[in-house]
C-alpha cells in the first residue's frame, strides 16, 4: 500500500501506542452500543492521533480511521439538526470539512448536511453553493448516489424562486429512484434499502408537483401526486 510504510519508533513505543489504539478502539465500541455521541467522537478522535502517531497520513490505518470519524461526525451532526442545534451540528460539520484525506463520497455527504444547516440559517446561495460541490463529487464518483443531492437542490432552488432550475433537479433525483426501485423489483431477490428507497421516490414526485405547481403545469402536477401516491 503505498505510503504505508509505518512511522520510526521504538520497539516499546510501538508497543505502547498499540496499546492505547486497541483500548481506545474497545472505547469506541462501547460509546456506539450506548449511543453515547461525545464519547464516541472523543474516542474516534483519539484513535485518528494515535494512528498518525504510528503511520504515514497515506496509510489505510489513518484513512479508515479518518472515514470513521468523518462518517460520525455526519451522524451526530444529522441528529442535532434534527434537534435544531444548529450550533453543535455546524462544529460538527466544520470538523468533518477539515479532514481532508477522506473519500470524495464522504465529503459529498459533508457538503450536504452543511447545506441543510446553511438552509436552516436561511443562507439559501452558500447552501447551494456547497450543494453543486457535492454534485460534482458525486458525479466523477464510482457508486455514488446523487438522489439526495438532487432533492436537496430542488428544495434550495425553490426557496430561492428558480422553479425550472429546481423542477429539473426533482426530475433528476427521479430518473435515479425509479431505477433503484425497479430494478431489485425484476431481479431474482428483491434488497433490504427498497422501502426506503421507493419512500424517497415519493418525496421526489410530491416535489417534482409542487415545481409544476409553481409553473402552473396543473395537469402535470396532478399527474406527479397521482404517481406519487402509487409508491406510497
Amino acid at each position: 500500500f503505498p505510503g504505508a510504510m509505518p512511522r520510526y519508533l521504538s520497539h516499546d513505543e510501538r508497543l505502547t501506542i498499540q496499546r492505547d489504539i486497541e483500548e481506545v478502539d474497545d472505547a469506541v465500541r462501547q460509546a456506539r452500543d450506548s449511543n453515547d455521541h461525545y464519547s464516541l467522537l472523543v474516542a474516534l478522535e483519539k484513535g485518528l492521533f494515535l494512528r498518525k502517531r504510528m503511520y504515514s497520513e497515506e496509510s489505510e490505518q489513518v484513512l479508515l480511521a479518518t472515514q470513521r470519524l468523518v462518517e460520525s461526525c455526519n451522524h451526530v451532526a444529522t441528529a442535532m439538526l434534527q434537534a435544531g442545534n444548529l450550533k453543535v451540528a455546524g462544529d460538527l460539520l466544520g470538523r468533518a470539512k477539515e479532514l481532508r484525506n477522506c473519500g470524495d463520497i464522504d465529503r459529498a455527504v459533508t457538503y450536504n448536511n452543511i447545506a441543510c444547516c446553511l438552509r436552516r440559517s436561511g443562507k439559501l446561495r452558500s447552501a447551494l453553493k456547497y450543494l453543486n460541490l457535492a454534485l460534482q463529487l458525486e458525479e466523477g464518483a464510482v457508486g455514488a448516489d446523487t438522489s439526495q443531492t438532487h432533492l436537496n437542490l430542488c428544495a434550495t432552488l425553490s426557496q430561492l424562486g428558480r422553479h425550472q432550475e429546481a423542477m429539473m433537479h426533482a426530475q433528476m433525483a427521479l430518473i435515479k429512484l425509479y431505477e433503484d426501485v425497479t430494478t431489485p423489483l425484476v431481479s431474482s431477490g428483491a434488497e433490504p434499502d427498497v422501502a426506503e428507497r421507493a419512500s424517497i421516490l415519493c418525496i421526489a414526485y410530491h416535489n417534482l408537483a409542487v415545481e409544476h405547481e409553481y409553473l402552473k403545469n396543473f395537469k402535470a402536477a396532478e399527474r406527479a401526486y397521482a404517481s406519487g401516491l402509487r409508491w406510497a
